[in-house]
C-alpha cells in the first residue's frame, strides 16, 4: 500500500534547507530526537507564513508585469483602482491560507503594506 504525501512549496524548501544545513555542518540529527509541541507549533506557523510570503511574491511579480504592460501601452492608469485590486487580491490570498492554518498568520499585515507601498511608488513613476 502506497501512501501519498503532499508537500507545500514552503515545506519542501524547509526540508531542503535542513538537509543542506545538516550536510554543511556535517551533523545529522538523530530521528529519535523529539521536538516539543511548542517547536512544532512554531514550525507549522512559520510554514504558513512562508507560504504567504511565497504567494505574495508571486502575485507581486505578476502585477509588476501587468503594470509595466499598462504603462508601455500608454493607457491611463487609475491608481486607486489598481491599489484596490492589489488589496482585494492579497486579502483573498490571506483568507485561503487562513482557512488551512490552525494558527494566525502573523506576517500578513506587514506583507500587504509592503506590497501596497511598492505599487504606490511604482504608480508615481508614471
Amino acid at each position: 500500500m502506497k501512501k501519498v504525501i503532499r508537500l507545500t512549496e514552503s515545506d519542501l524548501m524547509r526540508i531542503v534547507k535542513r538537509v543542506l544545513n545538516e550536510q554543511f555542518n556535517g551533523e545529522i540529527q538523530k530521528p529519535e530526537s523529539k521536538s516539543t509541541e511548542q517547536d512544532l507549533d512554531r514550525d507549522y506557523n512559520k510554514s504558513s507564513d512562508d507560504e504567504l510570503r511565497t504567494r505574495f511574491e508571486s502575485y507581486k511579480n505578476k502585477m509588476d508585469g501587468f503594470l509595466d504592460e499598462l504603462k508601455s501601452s500608454g493607457s491611463e492608469i487609475d491608481g486607486t483602482r489598481f491599489l484596490k485590486q492589489v488589496r482585494n487580491q492579497t486579502d483573498q490570498i490571506y483568507w485561503e491560507l487562513d482557512e488551512k492554518s490552525e494558527k494566525p498568520l502573523t506576517s500578513f499585515s506587514q506583507l500587504q503594506l509592503g506590497l501596497l507601498k511598492h505599487f504606490r511608488h511604482k504608480l508615481k513613476e508614471q
